[in-house]
């Protein structure tokens, strides 16, 4: 699971999947790739479901990783009221990027 950043309509059901991935936390598994301040206090995730996680990456300018076959990388910090970041999927030689909520910078073309 991507999470692009903390606001309620990006961020609503994260919980949920997070159950729903972990079987209620009977089985570890799952990727969490977030944004550093989606976890602890002012954070947007349950801090018990992050024990039923396999793994948890946190996004970052700049941060690659490889999921399965699938490169994500995240390039730029993008301007908004909380930490947040699009993303470009790579696989196959093909890509497909994701914008979320920022006002335009020159960096982002």
């Amino acid at each position: 699971i991507i999470l692009s950043h903390k606001h309620i309509d990006h961020s609503a059901d994260i919980n949920v999947y997070l159950d729903v991935i972990t079987r209620g936390g009977f089985k570890k598994e799952g990727v969490l790739i977030a944004p550093k301040d989606a976890f602890g206090e002012q954070g947007v995730i349950f801090k018990y479901l992050l024990d039923f996680l396999k793994e948890i990456k946190i996004i970052k300018a700049g941060f690659e990783t490889k999921v399965g076959d699938v490169i994500l990388e995240f390039p730029l910090k993008h301007e908004h009221r909380v930490e947040t970041y699009g993303f470009k999927l790579l696989h196959n030689g093909y890509s497909i990027s994701y914008i979320t909520d920022t006002k335009f910078f020159p960096e982002l073309v």
